[in-house]
């Protein structure tokens, strides 16, 4: 029995594994994006909060790598933004660590990173918060 729990286990630390490997791919295709439009001195990379605000810190990291520019970026908390907020526990959402820019977003490329697009309420909610902030020369979203 506890031969097979160790490979059930050997296992799972592979899939983990190769799933890693693919999430760094996804953000080495956004940041070669990202570069390849080449506004990268006007850039803004802003995560929605939690998961996508640290895969935009990645992605920044690794534009910043490939192309030695110090890039922007910032965590979007949309929890007061969004239209179905509470509709499941019948009270309000909770924050889910704040909205922060480490720029202005007037005339920036804002590249907007999630963890998973589904319906677009998210997105949505993301735009009506980041208009709140300034005005964006343009908003690309990626997930």
């Amino acid at each position: 029995m506890a031969k097979s729990k160790t490979n059930l286990t050997a296992v799972a630390r592979l899939k983990a594994h190769s799933r890693c490997g693919w999430i760094q791919a996804q953000l080495d295709v956004f940041a070669k994006e990202i570069i390849s439009q080449g506004h990268v001195d006007i850039a803004l990379i802003v995560g929605i909060q939690r998961r996508g605000a640290e895969l935009a810190r990645r992605v920044r990291d690794q534009v910043a790598k490939e192309t030695r520019t110090k890039v922007p970026w910032g965590a979007l908390d949309i929890t007061l933004y969004r239209d179905d907020g509470g509709m499941k526990t019948g009270r309000p959402a909770s924050f889910k660590g704040g909205t922060d820019f480490e720029t202005g977003i007037d005339n920036r490329m804002v590249y907007l990173v999630d963890d998973v697009l589904c319906t677009g309420r998210t997105i949505r909610a993301a735009l009506d918060e980041i208009m709140d902030f300034g005005r964006p020369g343009a908003v690309n979203y990626s997930a």
